[in-house]
């Protein structure tokens, strides 16, 4: 399995360049990686929180990823992933 850092790192990397280049406050670059690119790509119920959503959220504490819930379930807990699959591939308008 090969792993390059634009796979698995692009979001915290984008927060980190747009909050410390002050390119825009932290609340416009969530929005922009999270329900501007679900209306982007189709994404139906996806990029909000809200009732009747998927629930699939990154929590992170000091500067650091420290739980991801996919669709409501724990699939990662401090760096550890646990054994689920609650996920699915998503694929525009399908």
């Amino acid at each position: 399995l090969v792993r390059h850092e634009r796979l698995t790192n692009v979001f915290p990397k984008f927060l980190e360049i747009a909050i410390g280049a002050k390119l825009m406050p932290l609340p416009r670059a969530v929005q922009k990686i999270t329900s501007a690119a679900a209306r982007f790509f189709g994404l139906e119920g996806r990029g909000e929180i809200k009732e009747g959503k998927f629930a699939d959220l990154t929590l992170i504490r000091d500067g650091r990823v420290s739980e991801v819930f996919v669709n409501g379930e724990l699939a990662v807990s401090d760096a550890k992933v646990q054994n689920i699959l609650a996920g699915k591939v998503l694929r525009k308008n399908a």
